[in-house]
This record gives C-alpha cells, structure tokens and sequence, in this order.
C-alpha cells in the first residue's frame, strides 16, 4: 500500500498538472486500467484511452484553469479526498465551481479511480 505522503503528493500532482493543462503529465499519474467518473453520475472512462480523450476534450473547453485548494488533501490508506475550487475561462464561458475528488491509488503510486462531485447552477 502506498504510504499517505505518497498519496498526498500523487493527488496534488494531479491538481497541478490539470490546472495547466498538462495532458501528457495527467495521464501518466493514472493506472491502465483506471476509471475516471468526472462528474460523478455521468459515463465512467475507462482506460488510458478513454481518460487520455476525456482530458483532451475537457482541456479544450476549459480552456484555462486555475485550482485552488480549499484545504489540505485527506488520505485514508490508499483512498483520498480533496476539496478544490476550479474556475475554467474560455471565449465562451466563465464558470467558478467547488468539487469535491475523491481518489484511490495503488501500490505503484498511480490513479486508479478519480470521481469528481460539483454542481453548476
């Protein structure tokens, strides 16, 4: 199992590398079999490839992000929970949310489930 410093700095890997965009670092961070429920209750993606065009996708209608923490990154094992606040501006939208991630990691330090809890009103 993945010691908690471990996970902690997966997940704020993670955060970093999707505020800027990163597409080639987020997806390094996950496991080939990992499953991505973003947001939570819409169609998982499964699979590196799956996850690889869900990021793609997003990233190009985000356009830029920035993610703040509202506090730290829990870890309980090898699960972890991260309040955030993401705000995404593009030439057609504006948006500020708060979510809620939850995530599990493996023994080798990578992604294997990612869910994301926010509303947009």
């Amino acid at each position: 199992m993945p010691d908690t410093p471990t996970v902690r700095a997966v997940i704020e890997t993670y955060l970093e590398r999707h505020a800027v965009c990163d597409l080639k670092g987020v997806l390094s961070l996950f496991a080939p079999d990992a499953v991505v429920e973003d947001p939570v209750g819409s169609r998982p993606h499964r699979g590196h490839a799956a996850i690889r065009e869900f990021f793609r996708a997003t990233h190009e209608r985000n356009g830029s992000l920035r993610v703040e923490a509202v506090g730290p990154v829990l870890v309980c094992g090898r699960e972890a929970g991260a309040h955030v606040r993401a705000a995404a501006s593009s030439t057609n939208f504006e948006v500020e949310v708060d979510v809620l991630y939850t995530f599990a990691v493996d023994a080798e330090g990578k992604i294997t489930s990612l869910r994301a809890f926010f509303e947009i009103d």
